[in-house]
């Protein structure tokens, strides 16, 4: 069980979290979300259910307006529209479980523009 908080300076905060066998993204103050009435005011989950033990890859591709997470090369997949204000440019990880929660290959890597 861990969260993911990226956030920015002027206090947009994208939450991503895995807990038990849900998996839940919370654009609810990921910055601009008042232009539809529905867009913000739920968090959204997803069953991880056939999740196998042990190690997992988690990956995010994240731009401007969208971040996709790739669960175990695959096997789950979500794709959200977000607005933050500025970039998002710090990241807090946080342990709710009982185990180390262990980062292997962790990386940061800009993807070259295409306009």
């Amino acid at each position: 069980d861990f969260e993911m908080h990226l956030f920015n300076k002027v206090g947009d905060t994208l939450k991503l979290k895995i807990k038990g066998d849900k998996f839940y993204f919370d654009r609810t103050k990921s910055g601009l979300i008042d232009f539809e009435k529905s867009f913000g005011g739920t968090i959204h989950q997803m069953s991880i259910d056939k999740l196998p033990m042990g190690e997992t890859e988690f990956r995010m591709l994240l731009d401007w307006s969208s971040a996709e997470i790739f669960i175990n090369k695959g096997q789950y997949v979500m794709t959200e529209q977000i607005f933050p204000k500025e970039a998002y440019t710090q990241l807090l990880i946080i342990n709710f479980g009982t185990q180390p929660l262990n980062l292997k290959g962790f990386a940061s890597s800009p993807v070259k523009r295409i306009w």
